[in-house]
């Protein structure tokens, strides 16, 4: 067997270390991170076996979406109200919400053409509101009847999913988020 010199060793060893490195990225990816809020991995099985139940897809939780849907409902938690001006909200989100897609978009998220934004509505023309998270079985059921239709009419090929529940006056409301899967760049 041939004796390696000092180059060929730190060669071979730099070529390990940069595969070692590599075999982390681009791969199989590993299982989704499920969310913290446990409300938020409630609303995502209960999603999910409903549309398991339609023949739909089921959704993946997505960390990452998480920051988009937590400044969407700051706004809200800001002002301790449910209903907030619409000018209030938009210099608190448009420019970051801006930001944030753009970096969401970077990193394969189709949400500039498909995405759902679910829990956040006008009221009128001036003001904008947040949805109650859903505490009963008939809510629960309403709730599960609009993400389904609301993503099959909005997203192609719906996967990803991010929730934020955040108690506002007492009582828990929510901001959730459906994009279509990620596409390579």
């Amino acid at each position: 067997m041939k004796e390696m010199n000092r180059r060929e060793f730190l060669t071979l060893t730099g070529a390990a270390v940069v595969a070692l490195s590599l075999a982390g990225c681009g791969g199989a990816p590993g299982a989704p991170t499920p969310p913290d809020d446990i409300r938020v991995q409630q609303a995502l099985d209960a999603l999910n076996k409903f549309r398991r139940d339609k023949g739909l897809t089921e959704l993946v939780y997505e960390k990452e979406l998480e920051e988009l849907t937590d400044l969407l409902i700051s706004p809200f938690v800001k002002e301790g109200k449910p209903v907030v001006d619409k000018t209030k909200f938009e210099n608190d989100v448009n420019a970051k919400e801006a930001e944030i897609k753009q970096a969401l978009f970077n990193k394969g998220y189709p949400i500039y053409d498909r995405h759902f934004t679910a829990g956040l509505g006008p009221v009128g023309t001036d003001k904008l509101e947040t949805l109650k998270y859903p505490t009963n079985e008939v809510q629960r059921q309403n709730w599960l009847t609009y993400m389904s239709g609301g993503i099959n009419m909005e997203v192609d090929n719906p996967h990803c999913f991010a929730m934020s529940v955040r108690n506002i006056g007492g009582e828990d409301y929510f901001i959730a988020l459906v994009v279509g899967e990620k596409f390579p760049h």
